[in-house]
């Protein structure tokens, strides 16, 4: 019986791949038509052309109010606009930061005399140092000859004149004063 079913099968086969058994042309259609969304209140070429209208190039202005009262709180401040600026200074008067030896922010977390979250004062130091550096570098693009060292040193002698009395000064590494007041 073997002998009969295998020819038979072989025969089939060959029928099949000849072409006279073909799969159905299945079209499925999971767009609606331009004239359908028109209909239904959406026009696309106008949609996509206010979508690149409201793209505008560049940063977008951060603040602190978009933020959240979580910044407000955590440094104790009622004031709602602060900038990392006003946010770095009041931490300087908290003790919880301190101006380096180097130029940047260094946290003290062992000083600090506010319930200020890590992660955000971590986050806001980040911040202030990288915009320290490119500044730096923007000196030294600006001045031939100039090091970043240089530039960091003649930017701290005038910043430490700016900063709020009582804030920890970095003379030397590791050894830390604060600022007196006039």
């Amino acid at each position: 019986m073997n002998r009969f079913i295998v020819p038979a099968a072989l025969g089939l086969a060959a029928w099949m791949v000849a072409g006279c058994i073909k799969a159905p042309e299945v079209v499925i259609v999971d767009r609606r038509t331009a004239l359908e969304l028109q209909a239904g209140g959406r026009n696309v070429p106008l949609e996509e052309k206010l979508e690149q209208a409201t793209i505008r190039p560049g940063a977008t202005p951060f603040e602190t109010r978009e933020v959240g009262t979580a910044v407000a709180r955590s440094f104790d401040r009622d004031d709602e606009g602060s900038t990392d600026a006003d946010l770095a200074d009041s931490l300087l008067e908290k003790a919880c930061l301190a101006e380096g030896f180097e130029g940047v922010l260094v946290e003290t977390p062992a000083t600090c005399n506010s319930t200020a979250e890590v992660a955000i004062v971590g986050a806001l130091v980040e911040r202030t140092n990288r915009h320290r550096r490119q500044l730096w570098q923007l000196m030294v693009r600006k001045q031939a000859g100039l090091t970043e060292g240089e530039a960091s040193r003649a930017w701290r002698t005038v910043h430490l004149r700016d900063i709020p009395c009582g804030a920890r000064i970095e003379r030397f590494p590791g050894q830390f004063e604060v600022k007196a007041c006039p």
